[in-house]
């Protein structure tokens, strides 16, 4: 688990390009804790999932680690993504993106595998 949101930090302060990884590691901690089994890893998958698209431009996990360091994070969805998930699993975090090019949809899945 530690792992696994190490990279999921990484990845997201990396996007927001702010030094809040202290306290979104914090708030990860407290928010997965309850939901992780390594002996089941697709138990609890969709509760570990942060997700970003045109009604939440942040994940609410993101927007309360921002509030406890009184931070404004912008929205870490660009422009022309429609939706944006980063999947917490164990040994695993994947992120998706998905593009909207006027009617047509692209989707990319990148994986960190630990």
């Amino acid at each position: 688990m530690k792992e696994e949101i190490a990279a999921t930090v990484f990845f997201i302060a990396r996007l927001a390009k702010e030094k809040f990884a202290v306290e979104l590691t914090s708030v990860l901690f407290e928010n997965y804790k309850s939901h992780w089994y390594p002996e089941n890893p697709t138990k609890g998958q969709a509760f570990r999932c942060l997700r970003m698209n045109k009604a939440q431009t942040r994940d609410p996990v993101i927007e309360r680690a921002c509030r406890q360091i009184n931070r404004y994070i912008p929205s870490l969805k660009r422009r022309k993504e429609t939706q944006k998930h980063i999947f917490n699993k164990t040994n695993t975090v994947c992120h998706t993106t998905i593009m909207s090019y006027k009617r047509f949809f692209k989707s990319r899945i990148t994986c960190v595998t630990g």
